[in-house]
């Protein structure tokens, strides 16, 4: 989204780009997981792997449902393309960061380990944002 929203002349192209990327990333995630499965489990065919990995890496694709959504609110409300996809980044840097928050609360970090879990978290995201600055 940081990039196809850089130079988009619509919104629908943002969202068809980054839905887009976010199924080749799902087929790539798919692929790796089903050939390099296939070297540790020879008792399953790459077919048999293969529809596993389409069927237990769906969140890849439900990954990207949170920053779509929030920039389609964030467009709908007149926000022009690049600051709609803006608005949607920075929500993924939060939403990445609470997550991280989560799951090394509930893995026990605490005090300063959790802090660091949580910040560096959220500094996946935010090298997107870095990313789309250096496109700009």
């Amino acid at each position: 989204m940081a990039v196809s929203s850089v130079h988009a002349p619509t919104g629908d192209r943002v969202v068809v780009a980054t839905g887009l990327v976010a199924v080749g990333y799902w087929l790539a995630h798919c692929y790796v997981d089903a050939v390099s499965g296939r070297f540790r489990d020879s008792g399953h065919s790459l077919w048999d792997r293969t529809r596993a990995a389409l069927r237990l890496n769906v969140g890849v694709l439900l990954g990207a449902v949170p920053g779509i959504v929030v920039y389609l609110v964030a467009y709908a409300f007149g926000l022009d393309v690049e600051d709609a996809a803006l608005v949607a980044v920075w929500f993924t840097v939060l939403l990445l960061g609470v997550v991280g928050f989560l799951a090394a609360y509930r893995a026990g970090a605490r005090g300063t380990r959790l802090v660091g879990e949580t910040l560096l978290a959220a500094a996946f995201a935010g090298v997107v944002i870095g990313v789309k600055y250096l496109l700009h």
